[in-house]
């Protein structure tokens, strides 16, 4: 019975491993330009790839900004979210909720979802 547990805990660590190296290629798919210097590329994929969103907007004291985003308000009549909140993982929260007008919202696609390869 002890080996059984071992091959399955070394199936899953390969499983693992191919997973990262996926997740490595697919973040490093696309060369983002003309960002600005405080925009994180590497952290922009990341939340494109583990989120499926991310809001790109301007701080008054940071400059511009790609967070993870919280959609909020009411929806309009094509289905999008009248109002967004971006944070990020220190406890960063921008003061106002964003929207359409100050603030742009990158899907990771159209269908507007994350990549379909997860390990359970």
């Amino acid at each position: 019975m002890g080996r059984n547990k071992n091959r399955h805990y070394d199936e899953k660590c390969g499983w693992v491993q191919i997973f990262n190296q996926l997740k490595e290629l697919y973040i490093s798919s696309f060369k983002w330009s003309n960002l600005p210097s405080t925009v994180n590329p590497r952290f922009l994929e990341l939340l494109l790839f583990d989120n499926g969103k991310c809001v790109f907007f301007k701080d008054d004291e940071i400059g511009f900004l790609s967070l993870r985003a919280i959609l909020n308000g009411q929806i309009d009549v094509y289905g999008e979210w009248t109002k967004i909140r971006a944070f990020a993982s220190n406890g960063y929260q921008n003061s106002d909720l964003l929207n359409h007008s100050n603030a742009v919202l990158i899907y990771n696609n159209n269908v507007r979802d994350t990549p379909h390869f997860r390990i359970k």
